[in-house]
């Protein structure tokens, strides 16, 4: 004589639903943390080809002169036209 006596586990659905949400969760961020880690990367990268770029370009001094005065000029400038614009707002009051 056999007795068959099959023992089986029953899930709550309620714990399959949940195991389901933590694995798309811990999917989900993973996808976004390899997806900033890429962009960030690529950035890097950008800003490292920039660099070696602007490191071989060499830049004539009279022209930095030139450029440098010419900033200065408009920064003088503006300066002024605050000081401007103070003394009518002042007098307007």
């Amino acid at each position: 004589m056999t007795i068959d006596k099959r023992e089986q586990i029953t899930i709550p659905v309620w714990v399959i639903s949940g195991l389901v949400s933590i694995l798309l969760a811990g999917a989900t961020t993973w996808g976004i943390i390899s997806a900033k880690a890429a962009t960030l990367e690529i950035r890097a990268n950008h800003n490292e080809i920039n660099i070696e770029t602007l490191r071989s370009e060499k830049v004539d001094r009279n022209e930095f002169i030139l450029f440098k005065d010419q900033l200065n000029k408009i920064e003088t400038g503006v300066q002024n036209l605050n000081v401007k614009l103070d003394d009518h707002i002042n007098d307007t009051k």
